[in-house]
């Protein structure tokens, strides 16, 4: 298990869960290790799975998650107890609601979300009205 964990967007935009047939986001911090689609990183240089069939490698963070989204992302309104979120939109624009504030997002942008803070990615697809 590796202490640090180094992200190149070369390797996140050839992820296969950024793709068309993915989910649009990929955690890359976590506050616990889901078995069921994560694992352990070894290795500090992060490396995508080569398909969604396989476990991707994370930084198990306790009190923090860190992901990265696309204009395809999608997620539920949500909030954790204890963890701060970071979101970063790797590419296209993705519109995130938290506390009941609509902010548009860019390729490039970061949201940093408190414990207890409600928030969801309001994106639904690339014609979703969030995008017009």
């Amino acid at each position: 298990m590796t202490s640090s964990l180094f992200v190149r967007m070369d390797k996140i935009l050839i992820d296969p869960a950024m793709q068309a047939a993915g989910r649009g986001a990929r955690k890359l911090a976590v506050t616990q290790v889901y078995s069921h689609g994560e694992v352990p990183a070894s290795n500090p240089c992060w490396e995508p799975p080569r398909d969604n069939r396989q476990p991707c490698p994370v930084l198990e963070l306790p009190g923090t998650e860190i992901a990265v989204f696309n204009e395809i992302a999608d997620q539920q309104r949500h909030f954790h107890k204890q963890a701060t979120e970071i979101y970063v939109v790797a590419s296209g624009s993705m519109t995130v609601e938290v506390d009941g504030a609509i902010h548009h997002l860019q390729s490039g942008d970061a949201v940093i979300i408190g414990p207890g803070r409600p928030h969801e990615i309001k994106n639904r697809g690339l014609n979703s009205p969030a995008m017009l």
